[in-house]
């Protein structure tokens, strides 16, 4: 072999096949996957999942290159298609870092902030009521 990186087996995994986040996790170390422990409690370990992941895409994508550009003979079609598979699994793998988030809800006011707010408001348009009512006497004190 002209490398001397491993060559990884990659089988696509499907939409919704949980052993695959199993096997990744099972191959990183098992972090998480104690009977104490679950998954979701191990701070940081998506992150790392991603990142070897990551990695473990771009040797395969690596070690692909020669047998889909043609260096190593004739192309095959199954080099090809594991290939972009590859590709497509690394671009869906970042692409939840591209997604803007939604704003959160603005807070719900409390009673006190709604009485301050209401009791604001009236002032104003008293204010308001009562400097017009002083122009109409003006105007018709003229």
């Amino acid at each position: 072999m002209a490398h001397n990186q491993e060559i990884i087996p990659f089988t696509d995994p499907g939409p919704d096949d949980d052993s695959w986040s199993q096997r990744v996790r099972d191959s990183f170390g098992g972090a998480g996957t104690g009977p104490d422990q679950q998954p979701e409690q191990v701070p940081g370990e998506d992150e790392q999942v991603r990142f070897w992941t990551t990695d473990r895409l771009r040797n395969l994508i690596r070690n692909l290159q020669p047998y889909v550009d043609g260096t190593f003979g004739t192309v095959s079609t199954k080099h090809v298609q594991v290939y972009l598979s590859a590709i497509r699994e690394l671009n869906k793998l970042w692409s939840a870092y591209f997604v803007i988030p939604p704003p959160p809800p603005p807070p719900e006011p409390s009673i006190e902030e709604e009485e301050v707010r209401e009791a604001e408001l009236a002032r104003i348009t008293r204010a308001r009521v009562l400097d017009q009512l002083e122009e109409l006497r003006s105007r018709s004190r003229s």
